[in-house]
């Protein structure tokens, strides 16, 4: 479902500009991605090392609200671009910003 998401303009409609409007059956398949990658985050990451209380919800509040931005405003062409910034949102609080940055550009 995931994939299916990021390849499909309607669907990523549904997702971020129009879920509540199409009821709570669809709501819970179409949130599942981002518990999914939460829980992800949560088992498999590190300790967060810059706010372990708030760094699940906050790295998935900004991933979604990045990415909703970008689906409202047809950008999402745009998107790959923002890969290395996203990478950093999401590494950062785990293993500090001097090394996320780091692990971004290696990664480039």
């Amino acid at each position: 479902m995931r994939s299916l998401i990021i390849t499909h303009e309607g669907l990523l409609q549904i997702a971020f500009l129009n879920l509540f409007e199409v009821g709570p059956g669809v709501v819970e398949r179409m949130t599942r991605s981002v518990r999914d990658f939460t829980e992800m985050l949560d088992s498999h990451g590190p300790v967060p090392c810059h706010g372990p209380v708030v760094a699940l919800d906050g790295v998935t509040g900004a991933l979604w609200s990045i990415v909703s931005i970008y689906v409202a405003y047809d950008r999402l062409s745009y998107l790959p671009c923002l890969v290395g910034y996203l990478a950093f949102i999401v590494l950062a609080p785990y293993i500090g910003p001097e090394r996320a940055i780091q692990t971004v550009l290696n990664a480039a």
